[in-house]
């Protein structure tokens, strides 16, 4: 679309050029019509013009003015300038001017078509020309962001490390960096990488009106070292942790994943920016202790990356091996309260826990049990070694300390047995799978099932059928419930398999066994 002013202090050659050329087929706009340069010049410094038509000889501000008035003021205007023959040898003069074309009267609508067509194709021309060079400057801008962000990447990455080196860097990439701040976002489930590619994406806009340079640091970890001029120390973090919110908001509402991010101190230096990351590193690590998921480095209380003391696990130890159940729950609840209160090194409190699972095994071994058999196939050693928060650490090591000595207290098989009939007592109402019992006594599937059989002779599908049908028995005894109700009761879904299965076990229908019932009672 080609935006169109004309001018003329005729109002009927102006209004006759309006309505006799098509301007929709040449997808023109005429903006307004004017009498005079002095309104012409107004149109122009409000509204966007693309093409003035203009007669040159008018009072006041002619056609010649006005195209030195559009040449010095809008460059990208095309000015096409309509005269007679009589007139022609002074028009010329407009060409210095940047006249585009001109219109001798009289002209036929063709004509001036024409010389329409020709000034718009000269404006495409430019545009193209305009719109290559936008993606040029485009392209180069990215590149050279893109290098500066490469050049602070390696930094933190301690790629380049010299001092001389940096320097140079700094003065052939034009860096030019205030007051910055490094921002470390841990992202979980970071294996979707359409996530991290949105998150990433979203980072970049909330902070655009800052210079920052964003890029991923590690596996599922993204940086951002980011300048925020024109404000003090505190403005500059407020500001920070407000587009902090707005990125975990989006993380929260949009992806699948959680995020978690640290905001290190302050810094003016580049060289500095490791130490920057380091401290963002230790915001992040605080989430382990069930903080915010946004920390702030200058509001972090206390910093411990050496052990208050040494940990005396001999108590807990001595316990597990008397089999004391109670008694080393709570040992291990008091450690992971003081653990949690002084912020010990999360290295430090894995470790602690990985001791009390040493333990464990030995114990595990004087009472020849497989390790496999209790925790049903769970890798606990992993588990302990990568929790993500001290109080899920503290179950898993809870659990596990309690699964051992309920193992050990007694017969294994008796225990296993026991747990297991408890548990179909409890639940034989509803869907029931092997797994679902090992699961909840913590052992193997198939070690269960195996144990099972030794020691009852019958197999736990067997035991659960029973269980069921003697429930359904009793219901049928003492209540005027409809059979198919019953069968859902006891956890059958298929009405017609549970008579199946009752027959089996009792010789009857339930239907045969309610009417000898009621036969009983006539008697």
């Amino acid at each position: 679309m080609y935006n169109i002013l004309v001018v003329d202090d005729e109002k009927t050659i102006r209004k006759g050029l309006i309505g006799f050329i098509n301007w929709s087929y040449l997808d023109c706009n005429i903006v307004a019509d004017v009498e005079n340069g002095i309104a012409a010049k107004e149109i122009l410094k409000s509204n966007h013009i693309d093409i003035v038509i203009s007669d040159i000889k008018m009072p006041g501000i002619d056609g010649l003015e006005l195209s030195k008035y559009i040449y010095e003021n809008h460059h990208n205007v095309k000015i096409i300038l309509y005269t007679g023959y009589s007139d022609f040898e002074y028009a010329k003069k407009a060409i210095k001017y940047g006249a585009s074309d001109f219109i001798l009267k009289p002209s036929t609508t063709k004509q001036i078509t024409e010389v329409i067509k020709h000034v718009t194709k000269a404006i495409d021309v430019e545009r193209a020309k305009d719109t290559r060079i936008k993606n040029l400057e485009f392209r180069l801008k990215d590149i050279d962001e893109k290098e500066k962000t490469d050049f602070i990447k390696d930094i933190i990455n301690a790629y380049i490390t010299n001092v001389e080196d940096i320097e140079k860097g700094i003065v052939s990439h034009k860096l030019d960096i205030g007051p910055y701040v490094v921002l470390l976002y841990k992202i979980s489930n970071e294996n979707q990488n359409d996530n991290l590619k949105k998150i990433m994406t979203f980072i970049t806009l909330s902070l655009n009106d800052m210079q920052q340079y964003t890029f991923i640091y590690k596996h599922g970890v993204i940086c951002s070292l980011i300048e925020a001029k024109g404000v003090s120390d505190d403005g500059r973090i407020k500001l920070i942790v407000e587009r902090s919110k707005k990125i975990e908001s989006f993380v929260k509402d949009f992806t699948e994943s959680s995020i978690t991010i640290g905001i290190s101190n302050i810094r003016r230096k580049i060289m500095c920016c490791r130490k920057s990351v380091h401290e963002a590193e230790i915001c992040l690590d605080r989430i382990f202790y069930g903080e915010q998921s946004i920390i702030v480095f200058s509001q972090i209380n206390e910093i411990r990356e050496i052990p208050n003391k040494s940990i005396d696990l001999d108590k807990i130890f001595e316990y597990i091996k008397n089999k004391k159940n109670s008694q080393a729950a709570n040992e291990i609840e008091i450690l992971f309260q003081n653990f949690e209160s002084t912020k010990e090194p999360i290295d430090y409190i894995r470790a602690t826990s990985i001791s009390i699972y040493s333990k464990c095994l030995h114990v595990m071994k004087c009472h020849n049990l497989n390790l496999e058999d209790i925790f049903n196939g769970k890798n606990i050693y992993s588990n302990l070694l990568n929790s993500k928060s001290i109080s899920n650490l503290k179950i898993t090591t809870m659990e596990m300390v309690d699964s051992v000595i309920n193992f050990t207290m007694c017969d294994s098989s008796n225990y296993i047995i026991n747990n297991a009939l408890a548990y179909i007592e409890e639940n034989y109402e509803r869907p029931i799978k092997l797994n679902d019992i090992a699961n909840s006594i913590h052992v193997n599937s198939s070690y269960l099932s195996r144990v099972f059989k030794q020691k009852t002779g019958t197999t736990i599908t067997q035991t659960l059928r029973k269980k069921r049908i003697e429930k359904a028995k009793d219901i049928i005894k003492t209540t005027k419930t409809k059979l198919y109700t019953i069968a859902s009761m006891v956890g059958f879904d298929d009405p017609s398999y549970f008579s199946f299965v009752f027959k089996q076990e009792t010789g009857m229908s339930p239907a045969e066994y309610k009417k000898t019932l009621q036969s009983s009672k006539i008697e």
